[in-house]
């Protein structure tokens, strides 16, 4: 339930700023397969592949990164333009 949640976040947070703004954003998410893992040096997973894709349809080119949550999280309050 707790990653559904998430992922409606990210999907909401995505089509909301793909309407406000044209720059990238830089996603950011942390090391929970199935959901989100690092195979062979590439993010993949369930969630990832949903996001991914997603942002290629908004027409935006981002990357997800792996960090800490914590740290993820402490980014996100403080900059703009992160998920």
């Amino acid at each position: 339930m707790k990653v559904l949640n998430l992922l409606i976040v990210i999907v909401i947070s995505l089509f909301a700023i793909s309407s406000v703004s044209a720059e990238n954003f830089r996603i950011m998410t942390e090391e929970y397969p199935p959901f989100n893992y690092t195979d062979g040096g590439k993010i993949t997973g369930l969630s990832t592949e949903v996001v991914l894709e997603l942002a290629k349809r908004v027409g935006h080119h981002t990357d997800i990164e792996v960090l800490p949550w914590a740290r993820a999280y402490g980014l996100i309050q403080k900059k703009d333009g992160m998920i």
